[in-house]
C-alpha cells in the first residue's frame, strides 16, 4: 500500500461514525481551519530555524490537515482528495504554459507577470460565474495575517497605479498618522477611535515596508524573535544583579544585551552622561539598588559602606580622603572612595569601590577611578587597592600590580619613577630570567635567594637599571619584557621595601660572570622554588613569569 492510500484509509478510520475517534468525528472545517494555519506556521518555523528533522514532521501534519479537509468534503459529496490533487496539477499546468506548451518566457520577471496575468483571468472567471462586479483585490483571502493581507490588498492597488511614487512620501504618511493618535490622545479616551488610528499607523508601516522591499510579516517575526531573546536575557541578568523593579537599571540591561549581541564588550555602555558627585552629607538615592546588586555578587563592600556611615564611623572627611557616586543618565551607576591606608605607610587606599554591572567596561569605572586618583596625586600619596576576585584585569588596566603579601592588595607602580622618592620609600628593580626552564637566582647576605637587580637611582629609568645591574652581576645582556608586579618587601620592622619585578631575556650567550658582590648564584628549576629559602613575593613572580613562559625565554 502507498504511503499516501495509507494515510487517505487512516482518515477515513479516524472520521467513522460508528469506530472512529468522537474528537476528529465531531469537526468541521470552520473548526479545523486554526489548526491549518497553524500547521503551515509551525513548517515556517522548523525553516527558519534550519530544522529539517522537524520540518518532514511539519510538513507531514500540514499535509493530514488537507486530507482532513478531503475527508469531509468527500462525506458531503462536495469533492474528495484526488479532485483536490487534480485541480492544483490543472492550474500548475496551466499557469506554466512555457514548461508544458508551446508559449516562450525568458526571464523569472516575464514568468512573474504571465503568473499574474493567469490568476487576473481565474478571478474574472469566477465574478462572471457568481455574477459579482470584479475587483482587482479580489481573491485576497480574508483569513490571512492582518500585515500580510494589508501587504497584498497594498500590491493589488499599486497594479493600476495606485501607489506613491517612492519611499519618502510613505515616511511623511506614517508621520502623519502618528500625529493623528497623538492628536486623539490628547481627547476624552474613545476605543473606536484609537484602534482605527492605531491601525491606519501600521496600515501605513506595511506600505512603507512593500515600498523597501521588506516583507512585514518576517520583519515583524525578526523583531518579536529578538525582543524575546534579548528580553529572557535580560531576566537571567536582572535575577543574578537583584535589579528587582529598577526601571533605570532594566533598561540598562537591555542595553547591554543588544551590545553584547553586536559582539561588543559585555556591560559596555559607550560614552555615556556622566556626572560625578563628591558625597559629604549622605548617601546617594538609588544606593539600597546598588547595594543588593552587590550583595548578590556576593560583595559586602557596600553593606559596610551603609553600615560604617550610619554608625559616623567613616564618613571619607579627613584630608586627603574622598567618596564619589558616578551618575549616568540620573542613574547611580558606581561609587568610589579614597581613605588613609591603615597599613601602608603614607599611601592612599581605593575603598569601596563598585560599578553595577551592567555600566561596567563603560569608562564609567575608569572615570570614577581616574578622580580618586587625581585626588590623591595631590596629597602625594602611594595608591592602593584591594582587589576584588575578578576585578584585577580593571585595575591592571589602570597601571595597578600585585603586592604579593595577601595576594589580593594592588599598588599603583607609576610611583616608581617620577614620584617614587616623594613616597620615601627605597624601590629596588629586580628581574626574572627563565632559561629552558630554570631560574636565575643570587644568594644575599640575609642567606635568601632573590631575583638578580639592585637599587633605582634618583631619576634613573627602571628597565635601565635593570640592564645595568644584569651586565654588572651576572656580566650579560638582556631585555625587559613586562613588568610582572610590584609589591612591598618588609626587610626589617618598620623598614620596607618596594619591590618592582621584570620579566626579561637574556640577548646574548655568554657565560654568567658572577661580580665578587655575589659569591653565590645557582640556577634552579621552577619546581624546586618551594625548597628554597626567599621572600614569598620573589617566588610569585617567578611563577607569574613561568606561566607566561613564551615571551620571557631566549
Amino acid at each position: 500500500m502507498r504511503a499516501l492510500d495509507r494515510l487517505l484509509e487512516i482518515m477515513a478510520r479516524l472520521r467513522d461514525p460508528e469506530c472512529g475517534c468522537p474528537w476528529d468525528r465531531e469537526q468541521d472545517f470552520s473548526t479545523i481551519a486554526p489548526y491549518t494555519i497553524e500547521e503551515a506556521y509551525e513548517v515556517a518555523d522548523a525553516i527558519a530555524r534550519g530544522d529539517t528533522a522537524a520540518l518532514k514532521d511539519e510538513l507531514g501534519d500540514l499535509l493530514f490537515q488537507v486530507v482532513f479537509h478531503a475527508r469531509m468534503a468527500e462525506e458531503q459529496s462536495l469533492f474528495a482528495f484526488e479532485d483536490v490533487a487534480v485541480a492544483i496539477a490543472d492550474k500548475m499546468e496551466r499557469r506554466h504554459p512555457h514548461v508544458f506548451g508551446s508559449v516562450q518566457i525568458d526571464s523569472v520577471a516575464a514568468q512573474a507577470k504571465a503568473w499574474e496575468e493567469h490568476k487576473a483571468a481565474e478571478r474574472r472567471d469566477r465574478a462572471q460565474a457568481s455574477g459579482a462586479a470584479e475587483s482587482v483585490l479580489d481573491g485576497v483571502a480574508l483569513a490571512l495575517p492582518a500585515l500580510l493581507r494589508a501587504d497584498k490588498i497594498q500590491k493589488r492597488a499599486a497594479r493600476i497605479g495606485f501607489d506613491w511614487p517612492d519611499a519618502r512620501p510613505v515616511f511623511d504618511k506614517l508621520k502623519e498618522e502618528i500625529a493623528e493618535l497623538a492628536s486623539e490622545l490628547q481627547k476624552p479616551p474613545e476605543r473606536r477611535a484609537l484602534e482605527d488610528e492605531m491601525g491606519d499607523i501600521l496600515f501605513a508601516a506595511a506600505n512603507l515596508a512593500r515600498k523597501l522591499d521588506i516583507d512585514p510579516e518576517a520583519a515583524l517575526r525578526r523583531a518579536t524573535a529578538k525582543f524575546e531573546r534579548r528580553f529572557r536575557r535580560v531576566e537571567t541578568l536582572a535575577a543574578e544583579h537583584a535589579a528587582g523593579s529598577d526601571l533605570g537599571m532594566l533598561e540598562a540591561l537591555w542595553q547591554q544585551v543588544k551590545r553584547e549581541e553586536h559582539g561588543e564588550d559585555a556591560g559596555a555602555i559607550k560614552s555615556p552622561p556622566l556626572r560625578l558627585e563628591r558625597l559629604a552629607c549622605g548617601l546617594p538615592s538609588g544606593f539600597a539598588a546598588m547595594q543588593a546588586e552587590s550583595q548578590a555578587e556576593g560583595y559586602r563592600s557596600l553593606e559596610r559602606l551603609g553600615a560604617d556611615w550610619a554608625a559616623n564611623i567613616t564618613r571619607f572627611d579627613r584630608a586627603g580622603e574622598a567618596l564619589l557616586a558616578a551618575y549616568s543618565d540620573g542613574v547611580l551607576a558606581g561609587i568610589g572612595g579614597l581613605t588613609i591606608d591603615p597599613t601602608v605607610p603614607d599611601a592612599s587606599r581605593m575603598r569601596r569601590f563598585y560599578v553595577r554591572a551592567a555600566y561596567r567596561r563603560s569608562g564609567i569605572g575608569r572615570a570614577l577611578a581616574a578622580a580618586l586618583l587625581e585626588h590623591s596625586k595631590s596629597a602625594g600619596r602611594l595608591v592602593t587597592v584591594n582587589a576584588a576576585t575578578g576585578s584585577t584585569p580593571f585595575w591592571e588596566s589602570l597601571g595597578f600590580v600585585p603586592d604579593r603579601r595577601d595576594g589580593h592588595t594592588h599598588i599603583l607602580p607609576t610611583r616608581t619613577r617620577e614620584e617614587a622618592a616623594g613616597a620615601r620609600l627605597p624601590v629596588s628593580v629586580k628581574g626574572v630570567l627563565l632559561e629552558d626552564d630554570r631560574v636565575v637566582l643570587l644568594l644575599n647576605e640575609r642567606d635568601e635567594w632573590e631575583l638578580p637587580g639592585g637599587r633605582l637611582e634618583r631619576s634613573e629609568d627602571p628597565t635601565a637599571c635593570l640592564e645595568r645591574e644584569f651586565a654588572e652581576e651576572l656580566g650579560v645582556e638582556i631585555v625587559a619584557d613586562g613588568m610582572l608586579d610590584c609589591w612591598l618587601y618588609q626587610v626589617l620592622p618598620g623598614k620596607e621595601v618596594l619591590i618592582v619585578t621584570y620579566a626579561v631575556r637574556r640577548v646574548d650567550r655568554r657565560e654568567f660572570r658572577v661580580s665578587q658582590e655575589h659569591r653565590k648564584f645557582g640556577v634552579f628549576a621552577v619546581g624546586e622554588l618551594p625548597g628554597l629559602a626567599m621572600p614569598e613575593g620573589y617566588r610569585r613572580s617567578i611563577r607569574a613569569c613561568a606561566a607566561r613562559r613564551a615571551p620571557c625565554r631566549c
